[in-house]
């Protein structure tokens, strides 16, 4: 390559400006040095450590995604990592196949790891009881009620909640009088609307854009018009 051609060039001429032998000698030895890493790196190159991918299923794209985000939450990935398999541990096969896929992902040098395996123990007790009386319930909402109800007996009990909880306030101010009341729930996560938005901001914004409804009101003690405005009062850790 042309790089390679003028780092020879460069590295000649150096060797041809050094009359002292001692000196040659060590710009010879910085030189081949240079040279073994190249060779290092190039017999490295393709060969990847750590933080391994997962395979891609058309059906599991979702799932996919997340558990990829949950592998970098560095401190939720070790945590999982690190449960005593002595414990009791309800869900146990589910822990176990998590456990698995997050070990494989940090250490492995394969590629690939096949997220089937995690998927299917994880809905194999679920599928039948829960999911089909829930209708519109996701992937996320499951996994958090499961793994919440696995880890209860554990030290990382409150790992879900250290970690995700954020807390929604819905605000209502009347209209009439300007009286404000709050209400602040907490969720594992929040849902956006993605059809027809093109980017995260304007899917924020229509999530938390504010809008006219009519309620009672204790002050006014009467049915009154306000507005009602939705706010993330508090943000998860991560």
């Amino acid at each position: 390559t042309i790089i390679e051609t003028t780092f020879n060039i460069y590295k000649n001429f150096i060797i041809s400006l050094c009359d002292n032998s001692a000196l040659s000698e060590i710009i010879k030895q910085l030189l081949q040095n240079i040279e073994n890493k190249k060779k290092e790196d190039s017999e490295t190159k393709g060969k990847i450590i750590g933080f391994m991918g997962l395979k891609k299923d058309e059906n599991l794209f979702y799932v996919n995604s997340i558990i990829q985000q949950f592998n970098y939450i560095h401190i939720f990935r070790d945590a999982i990592i690190s449960i005593n398999v002595e414990e009791k541990i309800k869900e146990y096969k589910m822990i176990n196949e998590l456990q698995k896929m997050f070990t494989f992902m940090k250490y492995s040098e394969n590629r690939i790891y096949d997220l089937n395996e995690f998927y299917n123990s994880f809905y194999e007790e679920i599928f039948n009881e829960k999911v089909e009386k829930r209708e519109g319930v996701t992937f996320l909402e499951l996994f958090f009620e499961k793994l919440s109800g696995a880890l209860e007996n554990t030290k990382f009990k409150y790992i879900i909640e250290d970690l995700f909880k954020l807390t929604i306030c819905t605000s209502y101010k009347c209209k009439e009088c300007g009286r404000i009341d709050d209400t602040f729930v907490k969720y594992n996560f929040i849902t956006l609307e993605v059809k027809d938005i093109s980017n995260l901001k304007d899917s924020l914004n229509r999530k938390f854009s504010q809008e006219e409804t009519k309620s009672f009101c204790h002050s006014c003690s009467k049915e009154t018009k306000k507005i009602k405005k939705i706010s993330i009062s508090k943000l998860p850790n991560v």
